[in-house]
């Protein structure tokens, strides 16, 4: 039977010497070797063609394989899950069409994959059954090298039957499972590590079952990642249990066996009912196929009488003595089908009380002596407990009050061993005995120069023995003093501004301590005046000045009575001072009224720290503080208007630190020159004017650059009268003339012009004149010089054009007038 496992271990081995599985998925087994030789009897005789010799080879082989298994050496056998191994398979869910049982590549698959779409109860899951039951002892699930997470948080489930809620359909490697899952057992499940490689070892606390299905699932219900609601993995390994024999200790509790353990009977007392449960490591055809009894030390063998049902467990039941102590617990089994095998379990010894217990100091320090540490000084001591039985537990305090060495406190800090070792006792009587030695590292601080400061330990052994406990006082001891910087406010370390600064060398200890201190800047180091000395406590005076730089620091000597001595550094803050050399700069060229412009608030040096600028013209803000860049600027835009002629840009330089005013400066530019476009006020309606007289209006007009305007008379005659300004100021303008009839109906027009403004601005005005004048020719009648009395009289008046038009009227004067208006005009 072995030779055939081995045969076929091998075989399966050979036949999956694939490239692309790992290492780790080859086979492990062991076992013990026979070797064998034989001698020629004559030179025609060989060892393949006796048969006598060949009888003596089968049995010697075995009687090898007997050996194998009685000595119990047979390890686990591990082997990967293949298409040659799985007898079928069923899925919640197939990515690609891909199913499990029809991805082998090479005896092995690329990986296996599901979707992102979980079953009815929420899992992604795969039923694997195999070709044959066997024990499992554990499974191990590898993960993609890309997507490890996904091969994280599986289940691993075992059963000796086909779940009783699974659905298929003959032609599909899918499934539901919608029953009871309660033929199932956990082995356990893969961890939340980020790593490739899950192991899940399969916990029993009784003999492990037979395992025909697999069932790996995972819960994705409330994955809120889309690549975690996958079961995604490369490969599965499962290692198959040993055949060997397992013994157990357990309770009787209720008629029932519980709480069973191995390897229980290290842990025995003196009169224990041991209750054993004993797994059989193959089939029994009877009870009284199992036989069990105890050796003890002095050879004498005790027969136990065996219980139970060979197909499940077997239970022994004795109450072990003193002459029991360091024997063993031995069961042979005589096997249906495979040779003999057994299982022997040593059997411990009773607990015992130490020889003694002692506290020793490890560094050569006397206890009570008075010690000054040099820095990196630690106390060292052993905690010993000699000869003592099962191995002893130690616990170590430093309790502040003097306690019996009997009475343990729990109150103080707990301190850890750096270092434990156990040595079994070489004495004939006591062979069994431990003794153990705790050595520990004691970091000295000053809290533990109070008062009655202790070291206590307690050495616990066994149940029944008790605890013994063991104290030391600490020596006097002078540590070394960690100074602490007393510093003013960061807002005090103003540029010319003198500060006091402190060093503090509070300790427990007595001894005097003094501090010479010297300020280290990028200029070199300068000695500093003390001011104030108590003991432990110095006063330094500073005068602070910018050009320390970045990097000045506090570096003091500390003396504690000349036993210790000390240089420690501290950084100071940095040096606070203003921002200088500001200025505004206009970086446009001409500003226009209406028109984007930009200025920047700039510094020769920027100060510390940076600065807030907050502009405005006049008292109107141009918007959001802004934080000066690193080499003190900042940069603004603004819209100038016309109103902005002549007046400043003013900033104001704020440095704060941690929201408190440090230092605060106004900064302004000389006075703005904004161009703009005139208002013109053109002269209202110009009434009609009388030949002769005078034709006087003004023009105004506000602009920048100053306007100019001018005027004149467009006849009708086609010619052109220029006006002459009589009187001109900067935003005024007077005209005058003196019109003449030629001027009736002529038009008046003006110009206003802006040189040096950038875009078009001639603005214009016209307003037609009307000017009254009297007919010329003058009034003449044509009439004869002799009428006659009764008969028509007919004359002719005669006069020039005139504005408004020239109407005639006629009548006899005599003096007076003695006749109405008769005159008929012509024409």
């Amino acid at each position: 039977s072995v030779l055939l496992q081995l045969q076929a271990a091998f075989y399966i081995n050979k036949k999956r010497k694939f490239a692309t599985e790992p290492a780790v998925f080859t086979p492990k087994h062991s076992c013990c070797c026979c070797c064998f030789s034989c001698q020629r009897k004559s030179k025609t005789e060989s060892c393949s063609s006796s048969s006598a010799v060949m009888a003596q080879l089968l049995v010697l082989s075995a009687l090898c394989a007997a050996l194998c298994a009685l000595g119990g050496a047979a390890s686990s056998i591990k082997f990967n899950i293949t298409t040659t191994n799985v007898a079928a398979s069923w899925q919640s869910s197939e990515f690609g069409n891909r199913c499990f049982r029809d991805t082998a590549v090479l005896e092995q698959w690329d990986y296996f994959h599901t979707t992102d779409t979980p079953d009815s109860h929420g899992y992604q899951w795969l039923l694997i059954k195999l070709f044959r039951a066997i024990r499992v002892q554990s499974v191990t699930v590898y993960g993609r090298a890309a997507v490890p997470s996904r091969a994280q948080n599986i289940e691993i489930l075992l059963s000796d039957r086909l779940p009783s809620g699974l659905n298929t359909s003959s032609d599909s490697c899918y499934g539901t499972l919608s029953g009871s899952l309660s033929s199932l057992t956990q082995c356990g499940v893969t961890q939340s590590e980020q790593t490739q490689t899950h192991k899940v070892a399969c916990s029993y606390s009784g003999c492990p079952n037979l395992t025909e299905y697999i069932l790996l699932r995972k819960n994705v219900r409330n994955e809120t990642y889309k690549y975690l609601k996958y079961i995604n993995f490369q490969a599965l390994e499962v290692e198959e249990a040993s055949q060997n024999a397992q013994i157990y200790r357990c309770e009787v509790s209720g008629g029932r066996l519980s709480n069973c353990r191995l390897n229980a009977l290290q842990t025995l007392k003196n009169g224990d009912r041991a209750c054993m449960k004993v797994c059989p490591p193959c089939q029994l055809p009877t009870t009284d196929a199992a036989s069990c009894h105890i050796a003890a030390p002095s050879g004498r063998i005790t027969q136990l009488r065996v219980n139970g049902h060979p197909d499940f467990f077997l239970i022994v039941i004795f109450i072990p003595t003193a002459e029991s102590q360091g024997g063993n617990f031995t069961c042979n089994f005589n096997c249906s089908s495979d040779l003999p095998q057994s299982a022997t379990e040593p059997i411990g010894f009773f607990e015992e009380k130490p020889r003694s217990v002692s506290i020793e100091p490890s560094n050569r320090v006397q206890i009570g002596s008075r010690i000054f540490l040099a820095p990196g000084t630690e106390f060292h001591f052993s905690f010993i407990t000699e000869a003592a039985y099962p191995s002893p537990i130690h616990a170590c305090r430093l309790v502040r009050t003097a306690e019996q060495e009997t009475k343990e406190d729990t109150s103080g800090v707990q301190l850890h061993p750096f270092t434990e070792r156990s040595v079994t006792d070489a004495s004939a009587n006591k062979s069994h005995a431990i003794t153990k030695i705790s050595e520990y590292r004691l970091s000295i601080s000053a809290h533990m120069q109070a008062a009655g400061q202790k070291i206590q330990c307690v050495s616990t052994v066994g149940e029944s023995s008790g605890k013994v406990g063991k104290s030391i006082s600490l020596p006097e001891l002078v540590v070394q003093s960690k100074p602490e910087f007393l510093l003013p406010p960061i807002t005090d370390w103003k540029d010319g501004h003198s500060v006091s600064v402190a060093v503090d060398s509070t300790t427990d200890s007595s001894v005097s301590t003094s501090h010479r201190c010297l300020l280290e800047t990028r200029d070199g180091n300068r000695s500093l005046n003390l001011t104030q000395g108590k003991n432990q406590l110095s006063t330094f005076k500073i005068n602070v000045d910018r050009h320390w730089g970045n990097a000045a620091s506090l570096v003091c000597l500390v003396n504690q009575s000349g036993l210790i001595q000390t240089w420690t550094r501290h950084r100071l803050p940095k040096v606070l001072y203003k921002a200088e050399g500001l200025a505004i700069r206009i970086s446009s060229g001409d500003l226009v009224s209406d028109e984007e412009a930009s200025f920047s608030v700039t510094a020769s040096d920027s100060g510390y720290p940076a600065a807030l600028h907050q502009c405005r013209i006049e008292s109107k803000s141009l918007g959001e503080d802004k934080t000066a860049e690193s080499d003190g600027s900042s940069h603004w835009r603004f819209t100038p208007q016309r109103g902005h002629n002549g007046e400043q840009i003013r900033c104001d330089v704020v440095q704060k630190l941690s929201g408190s005013l440090i230092f605060s400066q106004t900064v302004n530019n000389s006075n703005l020159e904004v161009k703009y476009r005139a208002i013109v006020t053109w002269p209202s309606k110009i009434a009609p004017k009388k030949e002769g007289e005078a034709l006087s209006f003004v023009v105004l007009a506000d602009g920048n650059p100053e306007p100019s305007s001018q005027c004149w008379l467009q006849l009708v005659s086609g010619a052109q009268v220029d006006l002459h300004k009589l009187k001109h100021s900067m935003f005024e303008s007077t005209f005058n003339v003196t019109v003449d009839r030629s001027m009736n109906r002529a038009n008046l027009s003006c110009v206003l012009t802006q040189p040096g403004l950038p875009s078009s601005t001639e603005q214009s005005f016209t307003q037609l004149i009307t000017v009254f004048y009297q007919p010329q020719p003058p009034l003449t009648i044509d009439l004869a010089q002799t009428v006659y009395e009764g008969t028509d009289v007919t004359f002719t008046v005669r006069s020039g054009a005139g504005n408004p038009n020239v109407t005639h009227r006629c009548h006899v004067y005599n003096g007076e007038i003695v006749s109405a208006i008769f005159a008929h005009p012509f024409n």
